[in-house]
């Protein structure tokens, strides 16, 4: 082109005849370097600046007029465009991929986040400093759960009155246009809608009690403070594992105590999940004790871990303090960490690793890593094809009966605890129903199977059916938590989503309808079986198998059930999440109920986090009908549920109490806030001020704070644990005072089936 000049033809007196400075090339250097006129490498932070020990390495964006061609590539630079004090406009015309993410330090100064603007082509959106609280909250959500720092800029576009950005339609700015996420971020973790600090989130009066002075505020002086102190120091002793010392068969106690522990797990865990073989397990836990040369190392750890889980049920065992156990859990931690993983590929090595994850969360060690724990069970079983049925072809000429039926159970208990650490944790399934196509175990007891001849299922003349689901045995109650498995699993991926798109109250209705048709036929089969079977299922199997599947219930419904006082179309989940609360808390306990009882006392994982998220519920419930009045569903004409309501919350405070005591519980601000809940609700009843209203909130938590303390400061003065069974659990009926004190002594109780030591004995009692 004729009339086109160059850069070397410009002159002072180019562009109109106005005067122009000769132009200079762009800074691109950080201003420490400038400053110091050394070399910089154009990293955030540079080089030069990491050897001095500088602390802010920055760049300066330019306000003059630069070609629209950068000078540089955009990785080359990095621009920590949070640190400028003036604003920058973001244009939304930039190509897709242009804004980056680097790793520069996050700053306090966070701009505001800039809405989508339709239509607006080539107009920019101011960022200042100032940005609206939701904004701010919105991007400080982003920044935390992309775990990044300030962006990175590619500066290849022109700088006219401040920095010009187009807009990418993929950047991680995007995301505040996005709707909200479903769940919530908690300190370092992402806590899904089934977690039971979702059930607190929701509720205005929670909020309310928690940003009261001295609950939710800082005061070092508090009650709570001191409480949170103590609490602290009774969790490091509660954890402190003491050194293994001597080999697995030296940490076994002597025949009797353990004769008590096994029969204690056998008539709980074991008669629902269905871990070990039974008759196999007699076998060798016999040998074990009438040897004393060297024996099976596996097995060693298995029967630790079985113990241990006894311990937790078998309240009258005074003779094994709690330390003993802990070391108990240390040894089968240290089995699973040694190397050698191919020797652990075997059903023993599973049975260990789901009774190791069991004995954790009923003895509350290391809750928060439950859900870690069964992703690698899972991921262990899944490497021995326990996901794919044995009778498949490539399987059904290797395995007998036995190691048939073992799979299969084995396989449902490890859908089991990862489908209850999910729910505890409020975070996804590592497994979908089309990842495995194992079939249920068969309805027979084990020691049928062991029983006839060997080899594998298809051959022989003795080959095993299974009977009919109408007679009970020790695999019933585990086929009908299989059954309910697939449509649970979708329940929980469906409610720790983060994509609210994914969670309508559409999809809720029609899973909780099939859980229910489910669920149906599983109460009708246990009622049943407690009408015509001899003996009956035992209160254990029946209340812990209602509480594995209630929860699903409850944790399905409360996201729309907090709703349903503005949006009279959630009212069911509403009604469905008032009785399953009020099933959860109000059980009664009589002398059959000590196992169960003791579990909900002693207990971590799903035995906690159930019975929170049903106070919680509860509590905002009074609060929103004595706020409103209106009247709950279950009895809009009496004031009989209310009262059964409350007599509900006053136990699982009971409950958390005893736990207290125990040593089992330090959430001490989550008892404080349900006595001021209940004592909000108690004072809207009444019809007082605003002004006498918190007061009474006050007076009732500060009043119980003190209580926790005194209990907390004793435990912290003794210098052995708190929970040791020598200086807790003296006798059953005072662990059952928080409820009902029988008048009679609480019989011993008996399983399913009788277990003879000497005679091996197997068969049911009839």
């Amino acid at each position: 082109m004729e009339n086109a000049i160059t850069l070397m033809e410009l002159t002072p007196k180019t562009l109109g005849g106005q005067p122009m400075r000769k132009k200079r090339r762009p800074a691109l250097a950080c201003q420490e370097c400038r400053r110091r006129k050394i070399r910089c490498d154009r990293r955030t932070p540079c080089g030069q600046c990491s050897k001095a020990n500088v602390s802010s390495c920055s760049y300066v964006c330019d306000n003059r007029t630069t070609p629209n061609t950068a000078p540089f590539e955009a990785h080359d630079t990095h621009f920590s465009v949070l640190q400028q004090g003036t604003g920058f406009e973001v244009n939304n015309d930039l190509p897709v991929g242009s804004l980056g993410l680097g790793t520069a330090p996050r700053t306090p100064s966070i701009p505001s986040v800039p809405s989508p603007d339709a239509g607006s082509g080539h107009q920019s959106t101011s960022w200042s400093g100032d940005a609206p609280p939701s904004l701010q909250s919105d991007f400080l959500g982003w920044n935390e759960s992309a775990h990044v720092g300030t962006p990175d800029l590619n500066i290849g576009l022109a700088f006219n009155q401040g920095l010009n950005l187009e807009r990418p339609s993929t950047s991680p700015l995007r995301a505040v246009n996005k709707p909200p996420v479903q769940g919530m971020f908690f300190k370092s973790r992402f806590l899904g809608q089934s977690h039971w600090k979702n059930f607190a989130q929701p509720s205005s009066a929670v909020q309310s009690i928690l940003n009261m002075p001295g609950i939710g505020g800082r005061q070092d002086n508090s009650a709570l403070s001191k409480c949170k102190t103590a609490a602290r120091k009774i969790k490091i002793q509660r954890c402190a594992f003491l050194p293994v010392m001597g080999s697995n068969r030296e940490l076994l106690p002597e025949r009797s105590i353990a004769d008590r522990l096994v029969q204690a797990y056998l008539r709980t865990i074991q008669s629902v999940l269905g871990i070990v073989s039974v008759p196999s397990f007699y076998r060798r836990y016999v040998a074990l004790f009438n040897s004393a040369s060297p024996f099976d190392k596996d097995f060693e750890v298995l029967l630790l871990l079985v113990l241990a889980i006894g311990w937790v049920v078998c309240s009258q065992e005074q003779a094994v303090p709690r330390s003993t156990v802990l070391q108990w859990i240390d040894a089968a931690k240290t089995w699973l960490n040694s190397p050698g993983y191919k020797k652990r590929l075997v059903l023993d090595g599973v049975r260990i690793h789901c009774l190791f994850i069991l004995a954790c969360q009923l003895l509350s060690i290391s809750d928060d890593q439950s859900w870690l724990e069964t992703g690698s069970l899972i991921r262990t079983a899944m490497h021995m094809g326990l996901h794919i049925d044995p009778t498949r072809c490539a399987f059904e000429e290797r395995f007998t009966r036995l190691e048939i039926q073992s799979r299969r159970r084995l396989w449902a208990t490890v859908l089991e605890l990862e489908l209850q650490t999910c729910m505890d944790r409020g975070l996804l399934p590592g497994i979908d129903v089309d990842d495995y196509d194992t079939e249920p175990p068969l309805n027979v007891d084990d020691a049928t199977l062991e029983s006839t001849s060997p080899g594998n299922i298809n051959g022989g003349t003795s080959e095993i059916l299974g009977q009919d689901m109408s007679q009970l045995t020790s695999c019933s109650l585990q086929i009908l938590l299989v059954k309910a498995l697939p449509v649970r699993l979708r329940i929980a991926r469906f409610l720790n989503s983060f994509q609210p798109a994914k969670q309508t109250f559409e999809k809720a209705l029609g899973l909780s309808a099939d859980l229910c048709s489910i669920l149906k036929l599983a109460s009708d089969r246990i009622e049943a079986y407690r009408m015509s079977c001899s003996p009956p299922p035992t209160s254990f199997q029946t209340q812990f198998f209602d509480q594995l599947v209630q929860r699903t219930i409850l944790a399905l419904h409360h996201p729309f059930a907090v709703r349903a006082l503005k949006d009279q179309s959630l009212y069911y989940s509403r009604k469905m999440c008032f009785e399953a609360t009020l099933s959860l808390l109000s059980r009664s306990v009589f002398p059959g109920d000590v196992d169960f009882y003791q579990l909900r006392v002693v207990s971590g994982g799903l035995f906690q986090t159930t019975y929170t998220q049903c106070a919680l519920f509860l509590c905002a419930e009074l609060v929103d009908q004595s706020d409103i009045g209106v009247p709950s569903p279950a009895n809009p004409r009496t004031g009989y549920v209310r009262r059964e309501m409350q007599a509900a919350v006053q136990r699982f405070l009971d409950l958390v109490l005893r736990r207290i005591r125990t040593g089992t519980e330090t959430n001490v601000q989550l008892y404080a806030t349900i006595h001021g809940l209940l004592a909000h609700a108690e004072a809207i009843e009444a019809g007082l001020s605003e002004p006498r209203t918190e007061l009474r909130i006050q007076e009732a938590i500060n009043k119980n704070l003190e209580t926790v303390l005194s209990i907390l400061s004793r435990q912290c003065d003794q210098n052995t644990h708190p929970v040791d069974l020598q200086t807790s659990w003296m006798n059953i009926p005072d662990v059952l005072a928080v409820e009902q004190e029988p008048t009679n002594p609480i019989p011993r109780y008996e399983s399913n089936i009788s277990f003879s030591w000497e005679g091996m004995d197997f068969s049911r009692r009839g």
